[in-house]
């Protein structure tokens, strides 16, 4: 399973520092830790995709430019046991995200963060539009670990 790192108290996401990591490439914000990553390039097409899909529905977050992407090619802290596999996650504190490199689709849903800041952690209220949009422009589904209905299930959840 894939997930973001997102549920912990909010000042403990604002004040949380990044992995340590060797980094390998940079591209403009984007960095790729050192490892099997492929050209740093490839990484930063995608990521820069995914950024725009997510800015042509919501706008850029707010001093996006100045924060720093880095594409881990070694597992992120934080997942909560040994089956989670965390995909990305947001250091405030330190203006970083970090996505795993085969889940860069996570993008987005870190950039949402970003926009609505620490206090999003708990994805109050990110079943409303959020995560419909996600799955359809990015095919990417996070109706279950949003605790959202999934697509086309009229029933409300308790």
């Amino acid at each position: 399973m894939l997930f973001a790192a997102c549920g912990a108290a909010p000042d403990v996401h604002a004040n949380a520092t990044p992995d340590t990591i060797t980094i390998g490439q940079t591209c403009g914000q984007v960095q790729v830790e050192q490892g099997d990553a492929g050209p740093c390039a490839t990484s930063a097409d995608a990521l820069a995709h995914y950024a725009t899909v997510y800015d042509a529905r919501w706008g850029a977050p707010a001093d996006f430019d100045s924060w720093t992407i880095r594409v881990r090619t070694t597992p992120l802290s934080g997942a909560p046991s040994p089956q989670v596999t965390v995909a990305g996650t947001v250091y405030y504190a330190t203006k970083t995200i970090d996505v795993l490199i085969n889940a860069l689709v996570v993008l987005p849903h870190e950039m949402r963060h970003v926009a609505l800041g620490p206090t999003s952690n708990d994805h109050h209220g990110w079943c409303d539009e959020f995560c419909g949009w996600e799955f359809e422009a990015l095919q990417f589904d996070e109706h279950g670990y949003l605790g959202c209905p999934a697509p086309g299930d009229t029933m409300p959840r308790p």
